[in-house]
């Protein structure tokens, strides 16, 4: 049987693909969860949304069918009208990449695979609630006039 201890605080809690914290923490959701498919020679463009940040985590290859081999799949992003290769996956030598990005604009990720989707996960932030130093909305922030 389950009783409640004043002195322990109540664990956190996963619900609704969000970061919920207890009730006597008085804190709002500020991360949620985030993913996307990017299926063969198509591209997806991503917002991460107003005063907020994406956080690309993972890329990963879906299923692929034993009679298509292992092909090499480049992952891409496209910010800014600049095409940049991410990585490499294979399905027998590296079937996901981790990664640690922030996106603060809009961006498209696509890859080269003819047969088999991308799945790529991670997490939106409110800007404020991360307190990197170096996210200004404008440079007057950093060197006031």
């Amino acid at each position: 049987m389950f009783t409640s201890n004043p002195k322990h605080q109540p664990p956190l809690i996963l619900s609704s693909l969000r970061f919920c914290f207890s009730p006597l923490d008085n804190l709002s959701p500020s991360m949620e969860f985030w993913g996307v498919e990017v299926k063969p020679k198509q591209s997806v463009k991503c917002v991460a949304g107003d005063e907020k940040i994406l956080h690309l985590s993972q890329a990963s290859l879906g299923e692929i069918r034993k009679d298509k081999g292992s092909e090499n799949v480049p992952v891409f992003v496209k910010v800014n009208d600049q095409k940049l290769v991410l990585g490499t996956l294979s399905a027998e030598n590296c079937a996901q990449i981790q990664y640690d990005l922030v996106f603060e604009k809009e961006f498209e990720l696509s890859h080269g695979s003819k047969d088999t989707s991308v799945f790529f996960v991670g997490y939106k932030s409110t800007m404020q609630d991360l307190g990197y130093p170096f996210i200004f909305k404008n440079i007057n922030q950093l060197f006031p006039p």
